[in-house]
C-alpha cells in the first residue's frame, strides 16, 4: 500500500510539474504571442501614418498639377496675344481690324466723321485715320484686357479655395509679370 502511495504521490508530483512546465511553457508562448502582437500593432500603424502621408502628398501632387494646368491655360490664352499686338502695332483694315468689332454703332460713328472730315476738312483726313485706328487699337486693347480680367478672376476663384493668402498673392505676381514681360 505504501508503495502505491508513494507511486502516486511521485505520479502527482509528475504531473503537477509537467503541467507547470506546460503552464509556463503557455504563458511563454502567449507573452512572445502578445509581444509579436504589439510590433504588429505598431508597424501597421507606421504603415498607415505612412500610407496617410503618401496620399496626403499624392493628393497635394494632383492639386499642384491642376493649379499648374489652370495657370498654363491662362497664360496660354492671354500670355501672347498682347505682346503681339503691341509688337505689330496695326492692323489690317478689313478681316482682321473688323473681326473683332462687334459695335456696329461705333463704326457708323467712325464713317459719319470721316465723312464729315473730308467734306469740311479734306486736308485732315490722313490724322482723322490715323486717330480712328488708334482709337480700334485702344478698344481692342480694352476688350483684351477685359477678357482676361474675366478669365483671371475665374482663375482666383478656382485657386483661391485652399491657397494661403500670401503665396496666392506671389503667385498672381509672378504670373503678371511673366504676361507683361
Amino acid at each position: 500500500d505504501l508503495n502505491n502511495k508513494e507511486d502516486d504521490l511521485v505520479a502527482t508530483r509528475l504531473s503537477k510539474q509537467r503541467l507547470s512546465a506546460e503552464m509556463n511553457q503557455a504563458l511563454e508562448k502567449a507573452d512572445q504571442l502578445h509581444h509579436d502582437n504589439e510590433k504588429l500593432l505598431q508597424e501597421k500603424a507606421a504603415t498607415t501614418e505612412e500610407l496617410l502621408a503618401t496620399r496626403m502628398y499624392l493628393a497635394s501632387l494632383e492639386n499642384e498639377k491642376k493649379k499648374a494646368s489652370i495657370l498654363d491655360r491662362f497664360v496660354e490664352k492671354h500670355g501672347d496675344r498682347m505682346n503681339k499686338l503691341r509688337q505689330n502695332g496695326q492692323f489690317s483694315s478689313g478681316s482682321n481690324g473688323e473681326s473683332w468689332r462687334r459695335d456696329q454703332y461705333a463704326r457708323e460713328c467712325e464713317d459719319k466723321l470721316l465723312a464729315a472730315v473730308k467734306r469740311s476738312l479734306p486736308n485732315a483726313v490722313p490724322l482723322c485715320n490715323k486717330i480712328l485706328r488708334r482709337l480700334e487699337m485702344q478698344e481692342l486693347s480694352l476688350r483684351e484686357f477685359s477678357e482676361r480680367e474675366v478669365d483671371f478672376i475665374n482663375l482666383l476663384v478656382e485657386l483661391v479655395s485652399d491657397q494661403p493668402t500670401v503665396s496666392l498673392k506671389h503667385m498672381i505676381e509672378q504670373e503678371m509679370n511673366k504676361l507683361q514681360s
